[in-house]
């Protein structure tokens, strides 16, 4: 699951056409009615109501920057990583997850095995990982010390 590819410059783009579109339609309409052409001047009022609906729903939903993206593929990306995946890439790195520093050795594993993920969502998925069985049992990959 991807988020939307929009240009970098999308939004901006996209209310200005709306925009563009809403202050012609203002013009034309206006236009017709100095000319007494009541017929045309109605559609274009009402055009103009189907511009301003536009530009309403792009302000309502907000620019979509590149950093917005990047962080909904990594969350994304996120959700692909169960704790059974991540105790299997801990034990392929020779990595216990229960020090600090082999935490931050799987965190830079999980980030080389699965470039999506930013260093927050990778710490996030180390720091969530539960490390023992229902029993209280360490797991395999897991500290070695109750």
């Amino acid at each position: 699951m991807t988020a939307p590819r929009l240009p970098v410059g999308g939004h901006r783009l996209e209310v200005t056409g709306w925009a563009s579109l809403t202050v012609s339609t203002v013009v034309l309409a206006i236009g017709y009615v100095l000319d007494r052409e009541w017929i045309r001047a109605a559609l274009w009022v009402a055009a103009f109501g189907i511009a301003v609906r536009g530009l309403r729903r792009v302000f309502r939903r907000g620019p979509t920057t590149a950093d917005e993206r990047r962080r909904a593929v990594s969350r994304a990306a996120a959700l692909e990583w169960p704790a059974e995946r991540l105790l299997g890439l801990a034990r392929d790195r020779g990595v216990d997850v229960g020090t600090r520093d082999d935490q931050i050795a799987l965190i830079k594993a999980l980030r080389t095995a699965d470039p999506r993920l930013s260093l927050l969502d990778a710490k996030n998925l180390v720091d969530g990982l539960d490390t023992r069985d229902p029993g209280g049992n360490p797991l395999s990959g897991g500290p070695t010390s109750s």
